[in-house]
């Protein structure tokens, strides 16, 4: 079967998950976003029907290549050959929802054809394995097993009052900026869950959602950085427009320490935005938010400042199209109390025939603050990062059922903090390159 334009946009717009909220930092890692760039399938398979609508989608990888920087060191870096096997499996209802790229795009609103279901839900999961052969016992203990699930439940879609439920796993294996050679995996689960009141024509939405984020490390001795987070989300739409649509956001949290923990501080953050989402001509969209965002810490610095996006895309060809972005943003830290951002982003998506090509440039100016000095042997409070990544991703579909890969990574973090080490001051500065190939399967 050719790989017609249909299946060509519905692969850009899997691909166009906001680039806001992704980092190229190791220092911070955020639920499900352990590797920087997720590799998208490009192959469906005809999957196991198990039932009226439902069927079982099983796909397996396998990709080798070389990290140079196997433990993100600013000096004597310890150069490795990497192997790495991933198995998913995903099932879902026959009407799944469309993608939040496609409602960036101003097609929210849009109504559904035929008869609505009264319930759309999706599952899935995804065990990732790295080994490192050839090389020394300090690199091969690195050997880890990542986990990624998740689960999506939305009662009555249509309805004037929709349910939502979310929950989102995973066992994120990569190690934070500035700690040891030791095993740093930790366990993170984020739950979402809420309900969306949307009467007749839908040009008016209202809804109140529950967030709740748990991060554990496995490692006893990291304890002190555990952290839970509960957020109360408001929110409200206006379609204003078939292109065009107002939202607003408000958000109250209560986050802290779990368990044992003596590092994290608890906090109340609070923000507020109101965004446009709109197509500006028949190739181009856009999307902006300007908010205000406020955290105070029972110890430490906070944060009482202006916050906001700015999103422009353009889609030059039937296959193609480019997204430039800005963020301003302050979110919750492992390291610190907490991180400011300057993020500025760029995305190219492109299919040439079979081939399918994924390139993004990452500019961050990243300040972090209350940096617990009790641990860290008197280093400062504060700390100033200048973050930039670049990502290729170059995918050929070979067969419906098969497709080879390829994916280059380099990640520089450059920092002015220092830490005590025992035997002097230590740099947590890096940089950092991945280069890996592999076959894609999907029975």
């Amino acid at each position: 079967m050719p790989y017609t334009k249909l299946r060509t946009s519905a692969l850009i717009g899997a691909l166009s998950v906001s680039l806001l909220q992704a980092s190229t930092a190791a220092a911070q890692v955020t639920v499900g976003n352990e590797s920087d760039v997720q590799q998208v399938s490009l192959v469906d398979g005809p999957g196991v029907k198990v039932g009226e609508g439902t069927v079982l989608r099983p796909i397996v990888s396998a990709e080798t290549g070389f990290v140079s920087n196997l433990f993100y060191e600013s000096t004597d870096t310890t150069q490795v050959a990497a192997l790495r096997i991933m198995a998913a499996l995903s099932t879902g209802s026959a009407s799944p929802s469309r993608t939040d790229a496609e409602a960036s795009e101003g097609q929210a609103g849009e109504e559904s054809k035929g008869e609505a279901p009264s319930m759309i839900w999706s599952a899935g999961g995804r065990l990732t394995y790295t080994e490192f052969p050839f090389a020394s016992t300090s690199a091969t203990m690195q050997r880890n097993l990542a986990a990624d699930a998740n689960i999506r439940l939305v009662i009555k879609p249509e309805g004037t009052f929709r349910f939502e439920f979310s929950d989102h796993f995973a066992r994120v294996t990569n190690p934070t900026n500035f700690e040891s050679r030791g095993q740093l995996n930790r366990e993170a689960n984020e739950l979402l869950t809420g309900v969306v009141y949307q009467p007749g024509g839908r040009a008016i939405t209202a809804g109140l959602h529950y967030k709740n984020r748990v991060d554990v490390f496995e490692n006893g001795d990291h304890d002190f950085a555990n952290r839970v987070q509960h957020t109360a989300i408001l929110s409200a739409g206006w379609q204003w427009l078939p292109i065009t649509k107002f939202s607003f956001q408000g958000s109250f949290g209560f986050f802290g320490p779990l368990g044992t923990s003596a590092w994290k501080q608890e906090s109340n953050p609070m923000q507020g935005r109101i965004g446009v989402a709109t197509a500006i001509t028949e190739k181009m969209f856009g999307r902006a938010s300007l908010g205000w965002a406020f955290s105070g810490y029972t110890f430490g610095e906070g944060y009482n400042t202006p916050v906001g996006d700015l999103e422009l895309g353009f889609r030059y060809a039937p296959t193609g199209r480019f997204t430039i972005a800005y963020s301003y943003d302050f979110q919750d830290s492992i390291n610190a109390n907490y991180f400011r951002d300057h993020a500025l982003l760029a995305k190219l998506d492109h299919q040439f025939g079979k081939v399918m090509f994924r390139g993004i440039a990452d500019v961050r100016l990243r300040g972090y603050r209350g940096v617990p000095m009790s641990q860290l042997g008197g280093a400062s409070a504060s700390r100033e990062d200048f973050l930039l990544g670049a990502t290729a991703v170059v995918g050929y579909l070979y067969r419906d059922w098969l497709s080879f890969d390829g994916r280059w990574k380099s990640m520089i973090d450059q920092t002015d903090f220092r830490y005590s080490s025992g035997t002097g001051n230590a740099d947590p500065s890096f940089t950092r390159h991945e280069m890996f190939v592999g076959a894609t399967a999907a029975f």
